[in-house]
């Protein structure tokens, strides 16, 4: 049972990862037009599926492995939370303080939440 834990929790930050490259692969594209990019959705849309979403299942497979050592999902964890940090701090430099300070509050939640399974994992292996 343990064991299916650490896998559902790594299968949840590598589609998160896989969501949040497609996000940004999307939000490059449309650089500089009101609309755009290769996904034909809206920007709200396009926000609930690619950004809130991974930022969910990165949380609930840091709960879930929470007690397991999983490297994987701790390097994944900080990866995500650094890309949504990213996505949050460009439109704070674009002077949408209002937009990217959310995102960026998250993409710290995630982060954080990788620096605590990072440091789970070392006094499990070190016990």
């Amino acid at each position: 049972m343990i064991f299916m834990a650490v896998r559902i929790a790594q299968g949840l930050v590598i589609a998160s990862l896989v969501l949040l490259i497609i996000y940004g692969a999307d939000a490059s594209a449309k650089q500089g037009e009101e609309e755009g990019g290769f996904l034909p959705i809206d920007t709200k849309t396009r926000g609930i599926l690619f950004g809130v979403t991974p930022i969910i299942m990165s949380t609930i497979a840091f709960f879930i492995s929470r007690k397991e050592r999983s490297s994987l999902v701790s390097i994944l964890l900080l990866v995500n939370g650094a890309l949504i940090m990213i996505g949050g701090i460009m439109p704070i430099a674009g002077g949408n303080v209002a937009l990217g300070s959310p995102i960026l509050g998250a993409g710290i939640w995630v982060l954080a939440l990788g620096i605590v399974k990072s440091i789970r994992a070392r006094a499990v292996r070190a016990a």
